[in-house]
């Protein structure tokens, strides 16, 4: 199964969320949630203090410790294991297990977002001394039957999942597609249920059909407006027109409106070339 300490956004085999849960769980306005979990508390945003939900058991019955949560978070830390998540875990000062259901993080300094980014995908929880990840033992809702690396993964219902009545199917079978044209024409042809990773210009075609749903989630990167112009400072509604009733701008994907009052991200530099550099010396333009 995709290791969770090296999965990399593009390795959406999807199925790593089905088979692991993490501390937290961002919800579809990246707000953390609770999962593995129930309870998280800070006193001043430096230590934290994670109550762990009693009655939790990975794939193989083994039950969820503090020890799971410990080996699980400090892996990242180690530079042998080229963890893509060292650079968010290099702020986690110690990880301990502080109760038989709980487990005290402390950081370097003050961080409120932590429960944030123990929501992302790179922090899930794995048994205490894993090294073998083919296998896919977590306490997600499906275990892993069959696993075909860039070929297709098959997973079923984890009936001692503890989410009352949860998951809602019997199984799953991912199909790896790299190639998103053919993706798209495997979800239109029937041949597939669900595709992800959809590219804006696929939109229009798959929502014309009136058979499909398109489902967007929020992401944390953005898009910054670079402009530059002769004149300092660039009248923003000079460049945009963005001023009046609204201007419904297609930034990116075509399909995020900029309205007023959106923020926009202006970046001016120094080119060192042009007459407005040459009269301002080492000024910004």
């Amino acid at each position: 199964m995709v290791h969770p300490r090296v999965r990399t956004p593009s390795s959406r085999l999807g199925a790593n969320p089905s088979i692991y849960n993490g501390l937290t769980v961002l919800d579809g306005t990246l707000t953390p949630q609770p999962s593995l979990a129930e309870e998280f508390t800070t006193q001043d945003a430096r230590i934290w203090v994670f109550k762990l939900r009693k009655g939790v058991t990975f794939h193989d019955g083994k039950p969820l410790t503090p020890n799971d949560v410990v080996y699980s978070i400090l892996r990242h830390k180690d530079p042998a294991t080229a963890s893509k998540a060292k650079v968010l875990a290099d702020q986690i000062d110690t990880v301990k297990a502080t109760g038989p259901n709980e487990v005290t993080i402390t950081l370097t300094s003050p961080n409120a977002d932590l429960p944030a980014i123990l929501g992302t995908y790179h922090f899930h929880i794995v048994k205490e001394g894993t090294t073998d990840f083919n296998a896919g033992i977590g306490t997600g809702p499906y275990k892993v039957k069959e696993f075909k690396p860039g070929v297709r993964s098959i997973a079923v219902r984890n009936d001692g999942y503890w989410k009352p009545n949860r998951p809602y199917l019997d199984e799953i079978e991912f199909v790896g597609i790299t190639d998103e044209s053919a993706r798209v024409n495997a979800l239109l042809a029937g041949q597939v249920d669900l595709v992800s990773a959809v590219d804006p210009r696929s939109i229009d075609r798959i929502k014309g059909t009136g058979k499909y749903a398109v489902f967007e989630t929020k992401a944390v990167s953005y898009t910054d407006l670079i402009v530059r112009d002769q004149y300092y400072p660039v009248p923003l509604p000079a460049v945009l027109g963005h001023e009046g009733a609204g201007v419904v701008e297609e930034v990116g994907r075509g399909v995020t409106s900029l309205v007023p009052g959106d923020p926009v991200v202006l970046s001016y530099g120094y080119c060192g070339s042009c007459a407005q550099c040459a009269d301002r010396g080492q000024g910004d333009h």
